[in-house]
């Protein structure tokens, strides 16, 4: 027994020199460090007001260590029960370093190479959002990380290093390339056929050569025009589907029309070399004039700014030959064409059409203004939009970010027909209405009906 009392001093300061150790392997480089440290330092001066007998001292320092105690065990309440959670006496585990680690310690280290010797550099890394859409109109790498790869792209006399990188994981996948804007063709638009718009937009150019050269196309962009009277009017007529809505029709760019001209090639026009390229196209609308089928719902707007004299109850719409009543609503019943518009559109919009007129006092106006009002627009375009995308996925297999892209697209052609939808009495007569303020009624009249114009039904 008096042998094992020999061992009990070294058996508590082991303990002793565990419990520090854990102590302050839990509390390194944080910022309880810090309070420990000041913890021990106020301790020390307790130890020392008591070994020098200054009992004022000795007894405000008692008080206060009392009450410093339970404040710390409040306020490090949640680091004490984590530190309790993982004392153990088992050997010490070291993470394991990963590749990814690495990786990051190795591009953390080209940045700051690249820095010093004051060179851009951008550098893109995947994580949820996929970049492949980008990294499909760049150039290509597909090579394993290593600083001196990044590097190498970024130095200054290299055509790549006026991009960004694009890295997925621990691999670089492409870098920069060149803006491509696509104008409205110059020429003619064949006869019988309205020009709408092209798409893509834009396209992207993978372009080599002289550092500057190369920066300065980057700046400037290149452009690509078609000339429309390098198509003809058989063209067009022999693209016409069997489809109910074929007077929008899209004409596809033949690959000797897809080049571009760089600047600083000798060798003349080169290929585009962007993947999107291969869905070019201009679209048209056959121009025609397209019955509407139903009469349209009139609307009389009255500015609360002058409803004290002009009101329903002041001036109602005043029936007329062409003006009728129909469950109580006004409309106007004329067989009307639309024109500068598709098919489709007539036949989503159609139910949601009026014509809408907005009242004024005789000394403001002598004839109301009148307009084409869309009701729920909105619901209209989603409509068009979706029918349209149906046809692009299934044809075309877009990638999501170009089927979005591609919805907007849509959507504006929507608005642009809105913009643009002309009604018609006849082919040569456009529906043109006359408007006034006369004997406490709101009297329309259509000037070219009243000249003996025959209308689409006549």
């Amino acid at each position: 027994m008096w042998i094992f009392q020999l061992f009990i001093p070294g058996i508590e300061i082991l303990i002793i020199a565990l419990f520090v150790y854990y102590l302050l392997s839990f509390f390194w480089n944080t910022r309880a460090m810090d309070v420990l440290y000041g913890s021990l330092a106020f301790l020390a001066f307790f130890a020392l007001s008591k070994w020098l007998n200054l009992p004022v001292l000795e007894k405000l320092m008692f008080y206060v260590v009392n009450v410093a105690v339970l404040a710390l065990l409040i306020i490090f309440q949640p680091e004490i029960r984590l530190s309790l959670s993982k004392l153990s006496l088992k050997t010490k585990k070291y993470r394991e370093v990963t590749e990814f680690d690495k990786f990051l310690e190795s591009i953390s280290q080209s940045i700051y190479r690249l820095s010093e010797r004051r060179i851009g550099a951008l550098v893109v890394l995947e994580n949820q959002d996929s970049l492949e859409d980008l990294a499909i109109k760049a150039v290509l790498i597909n090579a394993q990380f290593s600083p001196e790869l990044l590097e190498s792209i970024f130095i200054t006399t290299t055509p790549l290093h006026d991009g960004a990188v694009l890295v997925r994981g621990t691999t670089i996948l492409s870098a920069a390339t060149i803006l491509i804007t696509i104008h409205r063709p110059i020429g003619e638009v064949p006869k019988g056929y309205e020009f709408l718009d092209s798409w893509p937009i834009v396209l992207m150019q993978t372009v080599s050569g002289p550092q500057d050269q190369v920066l300065n196309l980057k700046n400037q962009g290149l452009e690509l025009t078609f000339d429309f009277n390098e198509i003809s009017k058989e063209q067009l007529d022999a693209l016409q589907s069997t489809s109910p809505y074929d007077d929008e029709i899209n004409f596809y760019i033949p690959d000797a029309w897809k080049k571009v001209s760089i600047p600083f090639l000798a060798r003349g026009p080169v290929a585009l070399n962007d993947p999107e390229s291969k869905f070019l196209h201009l679209s048209f609308l056959k121009q025609q004039l397209i019955p509407l089928k139903n009469d349209l719902p009139l609307h009389v707007y009255y500015p609360l700014k002058y409803s004290d004299e002009i009101n329903p109850n002041t001036y109602a719409l005043a029936i007329n030959d062409y003006v009728h009543m129909k469950n109580h609503i006004p409309i106007l019943k004329l067989p009307l064409l639309a024109s500068n518009v598709s098919k489709l559109f007539v036949e989503i919009v159609k139910d949601n059409l009026e014509i809408e007129i907005v009242t004024a006092p005789k000394t403001e106006r002598r004839k109301l203004e009148w307009g084409i009002g869309f009701i729920d627009d909105s619901h209209l375009e989603d409509t068009y939009a979706a029918f349209l995308l149906s046809n692009t996925k299934s044809n075309n297999g877009y990638s999501q970010s170009k089927v979005q892209e591609r919805e907007k697209y849509f959507r504006q052609r929507f608005r642009n027909y809105m913009q643009r939808l002309t009604l018609y009495l006849n082919s040569n007569q456009k529906l043109e209405l006359e408007s006034s303020l006369k004997d406490q009624e709101i009297r329309i009249k259509i000037p070219a009906l009243s000249q003996g114009v025959p209308t689409n039904a006549s």
